[in-house]
């Protein structure tokens, strides 16, 4: 008798998901600020059309569109850092939305325009902070640190002060940051600004 070995499910699974943003509408100039107290004119502004999306483990995802089609409304839906209007959202297991530490502590996100290193300290400093933050014991975390500082070419940027590096450095200090506590999935919504063909 031989046994079914059953697939995996997928890390992502989403099943008509969708985001709406509501937003209301003046017209210009001091007439439009006037008539918007009387009376607001409310449009809803879909971000995202029902989606379905199922993405294994393991495999790298990309996703291509222009302005305003929904890729980093997508990508902020996956981390939790907003909520779906409707539909079904799954991410290793759980609901993003409710970003119980369980969930964070299995994924990572780099976004291209958001900076998650302090400004004015050194990488080497928010990388202490998120040794902390994720617990790692000192062996770990000087292995990470020294395997991403290898592979990210970091040995002469982490100690300067993040306002002093170019964006193209600085991203590379932000993957790095995102790796070290060896997250299962990353997220990263436009990654590569600022960096060279070689980077």
């Amino acid at each position: 008798m031989s046994s079914i070995i059953s697939p995996p499910p997928p890390v992502v699974r989403a099943r008509a998901l969708t985001k709406t943003y509501r937003r209301h509408r003046q017209e210009p100039g001091i007439r439009g600020a006037l008539a918007a107290f009387v009376h607001r004119t409310i449009e809803e502004h879909q971000a995202l059309a029902p989606l379905d999306l199922e993405i294994g483990e393991g495999e790298f995802v990309g996703l291509l569109g222009p302005n305003g089609a929904g890729k980093t409304t997508l990508v902020k839906l996956c981390c939790g850092l907003i909520r779906p209007t409707s539909g079904f959202l799954s991410v290793l297991g759980h609901e993003p939305g409710l970003r119980r530490g369980s969930f964070l502590r299995e994924i990572a996100v780099v976004l291209g325009q958001k900076s998650m290193l302090w400004w004015d300290v050194p990488t080497l400093d928010s990388m202490l902070v998120h040794k902390a933050m994720y617990g790692l014991d000192a062996v770990t975390y000087a292995s990470r640190l020294g395997e991403l500082t290898e592979v990210l070419d970091l040995d002469r940027l982490l100690d300067v002060p993040v306002r002093r590096l170019s964006l193209g450095e600085r991203m590379r200090c932000e993957l790095a940051l995102a790796l070290l506590h060896s997250p299962r999935l990353l997220f990263a919504d436009e990654p590569t600004i600022g960096l060279d063909a070689v980077a």
